[in-house]
């Protein structure tokens, strides 16, 4: 269906008194009001002096983007901000005006003033004080009927910290400044600001209409995403005896994601691909995340299960991404497990995570013979990918096996079918495997070394023991085109701590080995032990033999563990 949209030039005085029929709404989606007094100061100055200059005929303040939604109320998407604004200033001029000695020109702009805060009798213009053309929803904001009782009262306490009471106080100051300063250029002042001062109202027909234009439009600061959508629509379908624990969840989720390093963007997106495996979705095509759960009225996230399966998601995420052993779920408690996850990690691309989510919020338990499982499942699982990845290095490849093998864990029988690749093939490209699956592979390597006991460092880099630079003289005797080829190989390289990594740099052998003394990856630390000076072209192809046949013998029994 072909979207649609208006853009109509107004003045401030036809935006906001547009509010008398169609109420401004904040929905609760958006984030809370922000502006400081800065953005105050700044936008009072700029409206005085396009007055006093009168060099222009209208002053641009920006677009408002919005729909009307099924309340009839306008839904505001972009420019909040600064629509808040204007009523707070409109409404501190009302409250100077109310102080002056009434005179056919005090009670005109009273009226005109009113229209744009207040509904009005059609009749006498007498406006209605209790019933204000804006509201703000926003969830986890305390001060929303600050906003209401400024508006209705004119009045603010001194000692409110809110940003609504900070900007009305400042607008306050400000206005009542320049009467006294310029009493005689006021009522224009407020005549230019109504009539003069200009927005460009972006009306959408839906609401992903005014969030596509949103996110075109703005680069001010971060768009609203998905996640504060559901919010929006999760909050809206609860029984308001379940709202309070629900922004309390949500709050616990959102803090916790960001010292685990995920957003709730990402678990709605990892939760996507669990429902659609529980729906027998095979399919590979990734449908955009606000379509797919807003398919019939948003029923997969109006599900009374969803929070609590978000909230489990985040406990899974936050234990694999920040290793916390102290608080985690028992299966985390394997070492075998926090090693063969730390492996995945490194996996080229992230669909590994889609299947590992919903195996963990499907069967995850605290039993012990889960733990077992879960062991054989992530050995399996591994092989797999590896053998997949060295013989076709591409995302394209994994998304079919992967959807089928996410739909088959809510049935009896793992299927993992799909990933066709032979061992035997996969292993010839090991020596010189594609570049985004090195990590993994040494990962793999170094955990094979039954003295790791700990989990490696997280931040590592791919260390040449052999460098990719060097000066002539540190070839040990071959010529730069005989040591070319073995750089790249598998043999020459070690999982190394990204800071040793830089400090031991480009060094010859002999200088690097003093900073692989003391790396916590097993594997490196016995390198500072070897004998030798050099490293060459033979130690290469020999650490490459080693290696092939470890890695074939490890996958093929990873592989045959279910």
């Amino acid at each position: 269906m072909a979207t649609s949209i208006q853009v109509n030039k107004k003045s401030v005085e036809e935006m906001l008194t547009s509010g008398a029929k169609r109420e401004f709404v904040i929905p609760e989606y958006q984030r809370p009001y922000a502006w400081s007094t800065d953005e105050i100061n700044t936008l009072w100055e700029d409206l005085v002096n396009f007055a006093n200059q009168r060099s222009e005929k209208t002053y641009f303040l920006g677009a408002i983007v919005f729909y009307e939604n099924e309340n009839g109320e306008q839904e505001i998407i972009d420019g909040q901000q600064r629509l808040t604004s204007l009523f707070l200033m409109l409404r501190a001029i009302y409250s100077k005006l109310e102080s002056m000695k009434k005179d056919k020109q005090v009670i005109g702009l009273q009226t005109q003033l009113g229209k744009t805060i207040w509904e009005t009798d059609p009749i006498t213009q007498e406006p209605n004080k209790k019933k204000v053309l804006i509201s703000s929803l926003v969830l986890n904001e305390s001060s929303n009927e600050t906003l209401k009782s400024i508006l209705i009262s004119g009045k603010s306490d001194s000692s409110e910290k809110d940003n609504y009471s900070n900007n009305f106080n400042t607008f306050c100051q400000l206005i009542d400044g320049y009467a006294k300063e310029e009493p005689f250029q006021f009522y224009e002042l407020i005549v230019h600001i109504l009539k003069d001062a200009i927005l460009l109202p972006i009306e959408a027909d839906t609401q992903d209409t005014a969030l596509t234009i949103f996110s075109t439009l703005n680069d001010r600061g971060m768009p609203l995403n998905d996640a504060d959508i559901f919010k929006a629509k999760i909050y809206n379908s609860l029984s308001a005896d379940l709202r309070a624990p629900f922004i309390s969840m949500w709050q616990d989720v959102s803090e916790r994601s960001g010292a685990a390093g995920i957003n709730i963007q990402a678990l709605f997106a990892y939760y996507a691909f669990t429902l659609r495996a529980e729906d027998n979705d095979k399919d590979t095509s990734r449908p955009a995340l606000r379509k797919y759960f807003g398919r019939n009225n948003w029923e997969k996230l109006r599900q009374s299960r969803t929070m609590s399966d978000i909230e489990r998601e985040m406990d899974i995420w936050e234990t694999i991404n920040t290793r916390n052993i102290a608080e985690c779920p028992t299966w985390y408690k394997n070492n075998e497990v926090q090693q063969l996850l730390d492996i995945l990690t490194s996996y080229p691309n992230e669909y590994w995570k889609y299947t590992i989510n919903t195996y963990l919020l499907i069967k995850g338990n605290d039993k012990p013979e889960f733990t077992k499982e879960f062991v054989v499942f992530l050995k399996k699982f591994i092989s797999v990918l590896v053998s997949g990845y060295l013989i076709k290095p591409t995302v394209n490849a994994v998304k079919q096996p992967i959807m089928n093998l996410n739909a088959s864990i809510f049935s009896n029988s793992l299927n993992f079918s799909g990933f066709k690749s032979s061992l035997e093939e996969a292993i010839e490209n090991v020596i010189e495997p594609p570049a985004k699956l090195i990590p993994m592979l040494l990962k793999i390597i170094a955990y094979d070394d039954s003295k790791q006991r700990t989990l490696l460092p997280f931040r590592l880099d791919v260390e040449h023991i052999l460098p990719r630079k060097w000066q002539t003289t540190s070839l040990y005797g071959y010529s730069f085109d005989q040591v070319q080829p073995y750089i790249e190989h598998l043999g020459n390289k070690v999982p190394f701590e990204k800071r040793l990594n830089i400090q031991a740099g480009n060094k010859y052998f002999e200088q690097k080995k003093g900073r692989y003394s003391v790396s916590k990856v097993e594997i490196v630390k016995q390198l500072s032990q070897y004998q030798g000076s050099e490293w060459g072209i033979s130690n290469i192809t020999e650490r490459d033999d080693k290696l092939k046949k470890m890695l074939k013998m490890k996958l093929s029994f990873w592989n045959k563990g279910l």
